[in-house]
């Protein structure tokens, strides 16, 4: 039986692939980032994944299971996407309207400085570039402008930093 909120993996000529574990959530799964070694990261609304309380976040092996080694203190309601960065870190954009930043392991980067955004959470172009610094496209009614902001890799804005888009261009990531 398929449930609502359930991730499993598909085989090259549709079908369900029996070796991997469907996993079930009680809530929407937002973000998957497959990593280089076949693990999943997966992000979204959930507080339950297979029928277990969760977090937010959670590793999965490459055949569905959950990883034990991925622990976090991770305490946002959710996350909207997930971002990879070259140092094996990853950004989290929150329904708090924060990009925050978590070790490969799970724990939350506590010197990172946290980006507060202000716009459309979902599709917020964000990218962690080659050499760790974070590039964000920003638009804002308000002022009717929209523009890039660059972050070095612990989240401090680089001063100076700001290319305005011109008006009718669409920033995506």
């Amino acid at each position: 039986t398929l449930h609502r909120f359930s991730l499993l993996r598909l085989l090259p000529d549709g079908s369900i692939d029996p070796g991997f574990q469907r996993v079930v959530f009680d809530k929407r799964i937002n973000a998957i980032q497959l990593l280089p070694n076949g693990k999943i990261l997966a992000g979204g609304e959930f507080t339950k994944a297979d029928f277990q309380p969760t977090k937010p976040i959670l590793l999965l092996n490459e055949n569905g299971t959950r990883d034990p080694s991925f622990s976090t203190n991770f305490n946002e309601t959710g996350v909207f996407r997930i971002i990879p960065c070259p140092n094996g870190r990853f950004l989290l954009v929150t329904p708090s309207n924060t990009i925050i930043q978590i070790e490969s392991a799970g724990l939350v980067n506590n010197s990172f400085q946290t980006i507060p955004i202000t716009i459309d959470r979902i599709h917020l172009p964000v990218e962690c570039m080659a050499d760790g610094s974070i590039v964000v496209g920003f638009a804002t009614a308000s002022e009717g402008e929209s523009f890039v902001r660059k972050y070095s890799g612990s989240g401090v804005p680089v001063p100076g930093f700001k290319i305005i888009i011109p008006e009718r261009a669409y920033l995506t990531s």
